[in-house]
């Protein structure tokens, strides 16, 4: 039994239940941004339980896709909670698996704090221009707040 995952997954879900009624499918969903967020490293020095970057996922899939794998956005083009846009990979199979939907998710939020790191999610939210963007700016600074709260109300009062 692995006793960190099992730690991971079920402060994923009091993370997601912490924002939206909790569902099978926002369950699973968290299960699966637990399990690809424990398989790397996480995004943050300091973050060895991985609880900020947890609570990122969450903020990310929470805004874009009301943390539902099924979600479809942008007309049709934007996939699962992350909304992974198709001009970026995402295929409607997405919505379909939670694993899928969750390390499509990781890997752009990896790629964007790598990009932009005074703006996390802006590369994310915009693409190449994002960084330079004051809406993608905006929308990052939104993300990286939720996250936070998230995080706030998460987190024992003691520590």
């Amino acid at each position: 039994m692995n006793y960190a995952l099992l730690a991971l997954m079920f402060a994923a879900r009091l993370m997601v239940a912490s924002l939206a009624p909790m569902t099978d499918e926002r369950a699973e969903l968290a299960d699966a941004i637990a399990r690809v967020v424990y398989a790397d490293a996480p995004f943050y020095r300091g973050d060895e339980e991985r609880l900020r970057t947890l609570a990122l996922h969450v903020a990310v899939a929470y805004r874009e896709g009301s943390l539902l794998t099924s979600a479809v956005g942008d007309k049709g083009h934007s996939f699962c909670a992350f909304q992974i846009h198709d001009s970026s990979g995402g295929v409607e199979a997405l919505t379909r698996d939670a694993d899928r939907c969750a390390a499509a998710g990781h890997a752009m939020l990896r790629a964007s704090i790598r990009v932009c790191r005074e703006h996390p999610v802006a590369w994310y939210a915009e693409g190449p221009r994002g960084c330079e963007s004051a809406r993608a700016q905006r929308i990052s600074a939104d993300r990286v707040a939720l996250a936070g709260k998230v995080l706030r109300d998460f987190m024992p009062r003691s520590r």
